[in-house]
């Protein structure tokens, strides 16, 4: 499964208004979710979902943590052989996490606060279980692309 889209990103990125999402050239973010996250396409601002947030050895969370990674290389592409397109970034590196269990990685852009911050999509890292840190370093592979509008 890919990433499902916000619907309040949705509207940001079609819109021209103040407030829009521009994929390739504004500062993008990961953050880490546990399982306690119930996914709802109408959560709208990183608030929404904070309480979720990770909080362990190698990843702290939190407005302006280290935790939340920016996103590079951003870049939007054309699929036409599977009807897509594809926005692509440089995969990202968490190290030496341990002791807590990701379900979702959740892309949003950051803007003065959490509550202003909106939400563009999640990704479920492992629909059956989440993936439990062990103390190593933990990538999340986005060159094959993060986002994909089908």
């Amino acid at each position: 499964m890919g990433l499902q889209v916000y619907n309040e990103a949705k509207l940001r990125i079609a819109s021209r208004a103040s407030g829009t999402i521009d994929l390739e050239n504004d500062t993008l973010k990961i953050m880490l979710l546990s399982a306690s996250y119930t996914p709802d396409l109408d959560h709208d601002f990183v608030d929404d979902v904070v309480a979720a947030e990770l909080s362990c050895t190698g990843y702290v969370g939190g407005w302006g943590s280290a935790g939340r990674k920016t996103l590079a290389g951003n870049v939007l592409s054309k699929d036409n052989a599977n009807d897509r397109v594809v926005l692509a970034g440089t995969d990202l590196t968490w190290t030496a996490v341990n002791g807590a269990t990701v379900r979702y990685a959740v892309l949003h852009k950051p803007v003065t606060s959490d509550a202003l911050s909106p939400l563009i999509g999640y990704l479920n890292v492992n629909p059956t279980a989440g993936i439990t840190f062990d103390g190593n370093d933990w990538k999340l592979v986005l060159t094959n692309g993060v986002l994909r509008f089908l």
